[in-house]
Order: structure tokens, then C-alpha cells, then sequence
């Protein structure tokens, strides 16, 4: 197993679309420096739209290298969080700008968060890169969200969206005996967590009784969004996966457990093909 990055963050929720718009732009050359304004028009992009992050490859498929360019806007110079962020490629062939932006109810131009940098990787094994954009807000229940982008055949399109940044659907309750049980329709399967290492707690909060007796009315456990996103090469192919983690949490906001997954893209969806999680044997 060949661990290739690690990123991490937190997302507000958006729904993506990718379009292309062809320029005739002699405005920058073929390299473009982070921090530098960025505006083309056409383009969603203004007078203070910067340069975040760029990398020079190929990610239409075609064998000439294409500038791809994250940008967006910064209240100040060094301040960590950015509004109005989109992906654009700049195709080394035709100097068209293809681009991967995001719209939601709060931020209608673009990504907003705590956004630092792209990656590029094979996750589909075509031998032509995607790219991956980590996006953050910090939220404890809404973990970092990963979105993975191609541009194949100039073909803008999010291959890992909002859907698959609900990761796995955990939900349950707590049950008498010190356990809680949840269901995932996504993986068809059930849990049972045992909760006595924290017996005593439990007890002394009148959530259980001595002997077990669920106490606490509507005591619900549920999963949260990832916390952690993961690029790996499992099987030394060169194709990359995504391993995920989330939190199982209960009442009042209590973390239960921790849940691993992953991801491998599969006849044009990802499929879930492993996930593990934990168990408090000692809780003090």
C-alpha cells in the first residue's frame, strides 16, 4: 500500500457543473505564478481573483500539457479562507479555458472555504489524471469535502461529488445493554456498538440505569462527514483510491466510533469496497 497525500478540511454543501469557454487569450503565458491576479473574461473571475495554486500537465488526455489554474478571492493577503474558488484548465492544444466551478444558495461564484492547493492522480484508470480539490470549514458534524474533476476529451465533468461526500449513512439508536445500533442502507449492513466502556458515565449521567436500562428518550447515533480524506495506491497500480473517515456520534454530540472506508472508482462510479470500525474497550 503506497500512500500518495493527505489532505484534510471541511465544506459548506454545492452542486457542480463544469462548462467550457473558448478564448483567443494572450493574457498570460503558458506559466502562471500562485498570488498573482487572475481575470479573464468570460471567465467567472474579478478584479481581485488570485492565482491559489497551479499545476502544469496533461489532463485532457491528448499528450500536450495544459495549465491548470485553482483560483479565487481573499478578504486579505494571508488570510486563510477564500470565496468565489473555481478550477480552471487552460487546454495546452487550443488554449480554450475548460472549467469546474460550484454554485450553492450562499456562495453563488464559486467554492468557499478554507482552500489551499489542488492535486492531480489517476483515479480511473485511463492513464489521464483528475483533479482533486479539498474544501473546508472547520464544522465538527460537516468534515472536509473531496471533489475529483476530469477533463478528459475536454470534457469538464465531477466524477466524486456532494453524493459521495455523504460517505457512509450510519443511523441508529442507543438500545439497553449499554449498546448502540445503527443500519447503512448504502452498505445493506447493521452494527452494534458496545458503549460500556463507558458503563459507569452512562450511570452516573441517568442515560442507563445499573443494569443496563436505557434511560435517555430519542437517543439517536448517526454518522458525520468525513473528518479525514486520503489518497492511496493499494495496489501499487498507479491508480489511485480514496480512504475516508468519519465519526459515528450519539448524545449529546458523544463520539461513538470511528469509521474507515474505501473508495475505488469502478465502471464510472465508486464502490465502497472496504470499511472498518472502531470500539471503545476503555473510555476514561
Amino acid at each position: 500500500m503506497k500512500k500518495k497525500s493527505v489532505v484534510f478540511g471541511s465544506l459548506i454543501p454545492v452542486f457542480i457543473f463544469g462548462f467550457i469557454i473558448s478564448l483567443n487569450s494572450d493574457e498570460f503565458d503558458s506559466k502562471f505564478m500562485m498570488g498573482e491576479p487572475f481575470h479573464v473574461d468570460g471567465l467567472n473571475t474579478n478584479e481581485s481573483t488570485m492565482i491559489m495554486d497551479y499545476v502544469y500537465d496533461d489532463v485532457t488526455g491528448d499528450g500536450i500539457l495544459d495549465d491548470v489554474i485553482l483560483a479565487g478571492s481573499k478578504d486579505t493577503p494571508d488570510s486563510l479562507y477564500s470565496y468565489d474558488v473555481n478550477i480552471f484548465v487552460k487546454d495546452g492544444q487550443t488554449d480554450s479555458y475548460l472549467t469546474i466551478t460550484s454554485t450553492d444558495e450562499y456562495y453563488p461564484n464559486g467554492f468557499s472555504g478554507y482552500i489551499s492547493k489542488i492535486d492531480l492522480y489517476d483515479f480511473t484508470g485511463d492513464q489521464v489524471k483528475e483533479v482533486l480539490l479539498i474544501v473546508g470549514t472547520g464544522g465538527t458534524k460537516s468534515g472536509p469535502r473531496a471533489f475529483i474533476s476530469s477533463f478528459k476529451e475536454r470534457k469538464p465533468v465531477v466524477i466524486f461529488g456532494m453524493e459521495e461526500n455523504r460517505g457512509i449513512d450510519f443511523e441508529g439508536e442507543y438500545i439497553d445493554g449499554f449498546k448502540a445500533n445503527l443500519i447503512s442502507s448504502k452498505l445493506n449492513k447493521t452494527i452494534t456498538l458496545d458503549l460500556s466502556a463507558r458503563k459507569e458515565e452512562y450511570i452516573e449521567k441517568g442515560w442507563y440505569n445499573s443494569a443496563g436500562k436505557l434511560l435517555y428518550s430519542n437517543a439517536t447515533a448517526e454518522t458525520y462527514g468525513f473528518f479525514d480524506v486520503q489518497v492511496y495506491d493499494f495496489e501499487f497500480d498507479g491508480v489511485m483510491d480514496l480512504k475516508t473517515s468519519q465519526f459515528i456520534g450519539g448524545i449529546p454530540a458523544e463520539l461513538l466510533s470511528t469509521l474507515e472506508s474505501v473508495w475505488k472508482y469502478e465502471d464510472s462510479e465508486w464502490v465502497v469496497v472496504r470499511a472498518t470500525y472502531t470500539t471503545h474497550l476503555v473510555d476514561e
